[in-house]
């Protein structure tokens, strides 16, 4: 609504400030809560819908994200410090600005 000028509101469609489908992330009813977090974007406001077959069964909203973790706690399944090497070696002549290249 913010995004509609107020004297324009009565004239505007649904249609017209509908983000469209092909931009909505959607989920199945069976994945888990981490496979969703890459999918939450700027187009629709962290919002997923879920779909089982053809029939939305229901949205995700960003509140219903924070509420599971606060109720249950973080996905333990999410890359963190423990899954990452603390030192990687770096390919084969690699370089990085302000050394000398290889010769």
């Amino acid at each position: 609504m913010r995004a509609v000028p107020q004297p324009e509101r009565s004239t505007t469609t649904l249609r017209e400030i509908a983000t469209p489908m092909d931009r909505i992330p959607t989920a199945r009813p069976d994945e888990p809560l981490s496979a969703l977090l890459p999918r939450l974007g700027t187009d629709t406001d962290g919002h997923i819908l879920v779909f089982s077959g053809t029939q939305l069964l229901g949205i995700i909203a960003p509140s219903d994200i924070n509420r599971t973790a606060t109720e249950r706690g973080p996905p333990t399944d999410l890359p963190g410090p423990g899954t990452v090497p603390t030192r990687r070696t770096p390919p084969p002549n690699w370089w990085y600005p302000g050394q000398q290249r290889p010769l």
